[in-house]
């Protein structure tokens, strides 16, 4: 009985050191699995882990290896629209619409002088008949 024993204690100990006799095919690390061997399913190491890149306004929380996202796109934050400038995001800077454009009252505006040859103004835009401080000035 001791020598039966004591060779499966040998047969065992054999098997441990020798791992499981498999010409391992190693699949890479992911960054949720440790090296793998597509053969007997052993693995080796550490999974790589996650790298993670800040979520944006269109895109959320991003892994640069695997692709995998967490949580949701922040959004824009929009600043309003200025006479000359169109509706942007103050995050990422994109735009959206058009300027608004100036306002101004009938007052401040006359014809345009210049005519063509053929009757047509040069410019369909109106010229300031006077300063609009002196305008605003006028009316305080």
């Amino acid at each position: 009985m001791k020598k039966i024993t004591i060779s499966l204690l040998i047969v065992m100990m054999t098997s441990v050191l020798a791992g499981c006799g498999c010409d391992h095919k190693w699949q890479s690390a992911t960054c949720e699995e440790p090296k793998t061997c597509k053969l007997c399913g052993e693995t080796e190491g550490e999974p790589l882990g996650h790298d993670w890149q800040d979520a944006t306004c269109e895109k959320p929380k991003t892994c640069a290896n695997c692709g995998k996202t967490e949580g949701e796109a922040l959004g824009h934050d929009w600043e309003e629209a200025t006479c000359t400038e169109p509706k942007t995001c103050k995050r990422c800077g994109a735009t959206e619409g058009e300027p608004l454009g100036h306002d101004l009252p009938p007052q401040l505006l006359m014809r345009p002088k210049h005519v063509h040859a053929a009757g047509q103004p040069r410019e369909n835009r109106y010229r300031l008949k006077r300063s609009i401080s002196t305008f605003w000035e006028s009316r305080t």
